[in-house]
């Protein structure tokens, strides 16, 4: 938690300096999602310290830190949040293609039973003679 602090802290840090250095209109300020860069003129010497007491060395690893810990944290949830998705999806899918094989299989073993039993009766119906062969033509 104060390793969070600290980063806090010095983001805070950074993003005042920024501020403090901008002209009063406000679309100087930047934000977060702002690409900062410096006016040729104001930029600082490639290993100044300004007044957060951080180099710019520093600031560039703060600054990838900040950034892969960002990045972590969003593929977790967008890992999390496809998980679910892909689990509610793929649930209804299976339900409904094993409810239409139980179907399936039902009207085809209806099928088969229907078969086997008019057989059975038609066999019967031969052996005591109640079924004649159908009259020949004489035509």
């Amino acid at each position: 938690m104060t390793e969070e602090r600290d980063v806090i802290q010095k983001l805070d840090a950074l993003l005042n300096k920024h501020r403090s250095s901008a002209s009063q209109n406000a679309d100087d300020i930047p934000v977060l999602t702002n690409i900062v860069e410096a006016d040729e003129d104001r930029a600082a010497p490639a290993d100044s310290v300004d007044n957060t007491g951080l180099s710019d060395a520093q600031v560039e690893i703060l600054t990838r830190e900040i950034f892969d810990h960002v990045m972590s944290k969003l593929g977790t949830q967008i890992s999390s949040d496809l998980q679910v998705q892909l689990t509610e999806r793929l649930s209804a899918i299976i339900e409904s293609t094993v409810a239409a094989a139980i179907s399936d299989f039902k009207q085809g073993l209806a099928d088969l039973v229907g078969d086997a039993i008019a057989e059975v009766l038609l066999d019967r119906a031969e052996k005591s003679g109640e079924l004649s062969p159908p009259p020949k033509n004489r035509g």
